[in-house]
């Protein structure tokens, strides 16, 4: 990866570390934090299969599928409990990653390495990926961006040549996203 790649996830990571001091708050508090049905990897995979919000006590079904956030939250609470730190770690290491993943499609695209630079830091550092990294519960849309920015990276391999196997990563990489926001399917 290109020294200027390297800067644009430096400043992204900059940006957003002020918000590694946050706590839970408006649906971190529900889906997680007060939620016993992810308070351990054996509820979590129980619950994982139901609706993402009904999970939670007391709240209405919302008719989403997204086992793969309610899975990782079951699996950080088995390793934390309620330290929002690690949570607003991975969120901001999913960040990270989609931001190396889209420089890497553009790359792959034809992008020279300061275009691509360029297109992760106008994605990385856009305003609107605030509410994604600096709330837990947007990890949602963190990890159906590293889903759908994977398999296209993976998509472009194997046109390039990337083999049966890479067809199959980068369909697993879109279930990935789907299970994870149905925003990935759009």
């Amino acid at each position: 990866m290109s020294a200027a790649r390297w800067a644009v996830l430096g400043a992204v990571a900059l940006v957003f570390a002020p918000a590694l001091g946050g706590e839970f708050v408006w649906d971190d508090v529900i889906l997680i934090r007060d939620n016993p049905a992810v308070h351990g990897l054996g509820a979590a995979w129980g619950a994982a299969w139901g609706d993402f919000f009904g999970s939670a006590a007391g709240q209405p079904q919302g008719g989403y599928l997204r086992p793969v956030p309610t899975l990782l939250n079951g699996l950080t609470w088995a390793a934390v409990a309620a330290d929002p730190l690690v949570y607003h770690l991975q969120n901001l290491a999913l960040h990270l990653g989609a931001v190396a993943l889209l420089m890497a499609v553009a790359g792959r695209l034809g992008a020279s390495g300061l275009a691509a630079a360029a297109a992760g830091a106008v994605f990385g550092l856009h305003p609107r990926q605030v509410e994604a990294v600096a709330f837990i519960s947007g990890r949602t849309d963190l990890l159906a961006a590293v889903g759908v920015l994977g398999a296209t990276w993976l998509h472009l391999r194997a046109r390039r040549g990337g083999g049966p196997w890479t067809v199959v990563a980068a369909w697993a990489a879109l279930v990935f996203g789907a299970l994870s926001k149905e925003v990935a399917l759009l």
